[in-house]
């Protein structure tokens, strides 16, 4: 295995851009490896790999070569001889590179919106106007709610029934992670559906997320009430 240089550090920003991590293990000496973020295509497979109790070593274990930049690929296995749990000890670096929020999102209702929070939509062009008609309606389809995403705040819609079944048949195919991703899509009112298009193709791990809040807006979490008449 080549030693991780100054040179080799510089050769890997060149191929691969700066969105890379050096990972090293404490008392294995030596042993180092250089990651970039996982493209959607890898979070993608992770993340439905990650659904099945029976797939998840296997999940981890291929995100990890998709992800690995150096060393070269027939160095990997000794690393991975050296230290079997390479794979999940790497999953948090990876989805944190992806995009994956590290605490949970939050969906805040339109009429919880401070002054703040106002201004900030009202300089990114959404007017008062608008703002109040989307805030007329809190129930069903016509839903909204506000997301906070990074700096930026994004406003989601209830899809409609059709966009749920859609993405309810992907995820029941095994492709849990486009399921979320189209559901997530449908369900942005602002900014534009291909601004925040956009945006998940660079934080693939942030489209899971998001599809996730867009599932409770949809009434997954919601619990029952039932009784005789």
């Amino acid at each position: 295995m080549r030693k991780l240089t100054d040179e080799v550090r510089e050769e890997l920003r060149r191929t691969h851009g700066g969105e890379l991590r050096v990972i090293e293990v404490e008392g294995h000496e030596g042993l180092a490896l250089v990651v970039k973020a996982p493209d959607r295509k890898a979070w993608a497979a992770a993340f439905d790999g990650l659904g099945k109790p029976a797939g998840r070593i296997d999940a981890l274990h291929n995100l990890l070569v998709d992800c690995v930049v150096w060393p070269e690929a027939a160095a990997l296995p000794a690393a991975l001889d050296e230290v079997p749990a390479l794979p999940e000890l790497v999953w948090p670096v990876l989805a944190g590179l992806a995009g994956a929020p590290e605490d949970e999102l939050q969906a805040i209702p339109l009429s919880k919106l401070g002054a703040e929070e106002r201004a900030e939509l009202a300089a990114a062009g959404l007017t008062e106007g608008r703002l109040a008609e989307l805030m007329a309606t809190t129930r069903g389809a016509s839903q909204h709610v506000a997301l906070r995403v990074g700096t930026a705040l994004w406003l989601l819609k209830c899809p409609s029934s059709s966009h749920y079944a859609a993405s309810r048949r992907l995820s029941l195919q095994g492709k849990v992670f486009e399921g979320l991703y189209r559901l997530a899509l449908n369900a942005i009112e602002w900014p534009t559906s291909e601004a925040v298009a956009t945006v998940f193709e660079r934080a693939p791990g942030l489209a899971s997320a998001v599809g996730e809040v867009v599932m409770e807006l949809c009434g997954s979490e919601a619990k029952l009430r039932v009784g005789g008449i």
